[in-house]
């Protein structure tokens, strides 16, 4: 992940050409109702912004598929907002 005032980026390994559905959650990563959707991206990489400086966030990311079949969700990966 990289890091930079409110902004985030994810890295993901889907590859530079996969499409990945993202989510971000501030609050508990247990709680399925905390997490939200952030976009669809396309080539492996997602900046989120919006994000207060100093916030704790988890992000997770699956993969879209042909005709928008939905992959697993990765394991969520915490970051503090820079």
């Amino acid at each position: 992940m990289e890091r930079s005032r409110d902004r985030i980026g994810a890295v993901t390994r889907l590859g530079c050409a996969a499409v990945g559905n993202v989510q971000a959650n501030t609050g508990d990563p247990n709680n399925e109702a905390d997490w939200q959707t952030k976009g669809i991206f396309k080539g492996g990489r997602a900046e989120l912004d919006g994000f207060t400086p100093g916030t704790l966030v988890w992000v997770r990311v699956r993969s879209v598929g042909l005709k928008g079949v939905m992959g697993g969700w990765s394991d969520p990966a915490q970051i503090r907002v820079m």
